[in-house]
């Protein structure tokens, strides 16, 4: 009888002994790994107020917004806010580069329509904790590269306007006009060919109202004299003399250009999953 239970303490010793060291690899290696899982951590969720910046009002506006853009442009749109790039997303990555952030974070967590992964990612890091500093940073991916390259620099001015106020819901409202704007108009600001093409038919649109207002002017006469301008004896200059009575100078202070803040730098950049990305870098606000 003892020996039947020594021998069964042992064996459960021996179980024990051998199973440690498995959990111990397991959780070695997950740490060593990318915690993603975009069943749980994306959701169809493309407004994420982390830092808690929005009114609740705002992010069901911005979020109706959004799925109309998906739905009518076939493109994806993220508006992420956090307290630090030190996010349980991205756990295991210590993040001092907030383009690599929102390129990871855009990435990993599964958006993107398409084969490209189209679509656009607004991340605003507030550094509520840290040695972070306070910024933003648009990244751009698949055919949205191209479309709204050249006009980083001025959504960056559009969206500073508003976080420099501290109008958060501002600079999300922003950042989602502009791209319905470019899309609906099919250009953000108006090109010099287009405000030329504009001038033409405003000039020839002009020129046809005159036309038909000049004939309609049967009464009136060309006169090839200026004489024939003035009534005889109505004007009559007997002495004129020029006084300089005094002289002013007026100086107005030349107003500086909102600084925007450093870091970063822009153009098309290869993310750590190996997908291409357009945008700009960190802008501090």
């Amino acid at each position: 009888m003892k020996k039947r239970i020594l021998a069964f303490l042992f064996a459960s010793l021996m179980v024990f002994l051998l199973a440690c060291p498995a959990v111990h690899a397991d959780n070695t290696d997950s740490a060593s790994e990318l915690s993603y899982d975009p069943n749980y951590y994306n959701d169809g969720i493309r407004v994420i107020d982390q830092a808690a910046r929005f009114s609740p009002y705002t992010i069901d506006d911005l979020r109706q917004r959004i799925a109309a853009i998906q739905s009518k442009y076939q493109t994806d749109v993220v508006i992420l806010t956090v307290p630090s790039l030190d996010t349980e997303e991205l756990r295991h990555y210590h993040y001092r580069d907030i383009r690599s952030f929102a390129e990871d974070y855009y990435d990993y967590l599964g958006y993107g329509l398409g084969p490209d992964h189209d679509g656009l990612i607004l991340v605003i890091n507030m550094a509520l904790y840290g040695d972070e500093n306070r910024e933003y940073c648009i990244v751009t991916s698949g055919k949205e590269i191209d479309r709204f390259q050249k006009h980083m620099n001025m959504m960056y001015d559009r969206i500073y306007s508003k976080l420099s106020n501290l109008d958060y819901d501002g600079a999300a409202d922003t950042f989602l006009s502009l791209i319905e704007t470019k899309y609906k108009y099919g250009f953000y600001p108006p090109t010099f060919g287009k405000i030329l093409i504009s001038l033409a038919i405003g000039c020839l649109a002009g020129a046809m109202v005159v036309g038909v207002m000049k004939s309609k002017m049967n009464t009136v006469k060309v006169a090839t004299q200026a004489h024939d301008y003035v009534v005889p004896g109505s004007f009559q200059l007997r002495n004129y003399q020029e006084i300089l009575l005094h002289t002013a100078i007026t100086r107005t202070e030349r107003p500086q250009m909102n600084d925007r803040g450093g870091g970063g730098g822009g153009g098309i950049s290869i993310g750590s999953s190996g997908v291409s990305h357009g945008g700009g870098g960190g802008h501090g606000f």
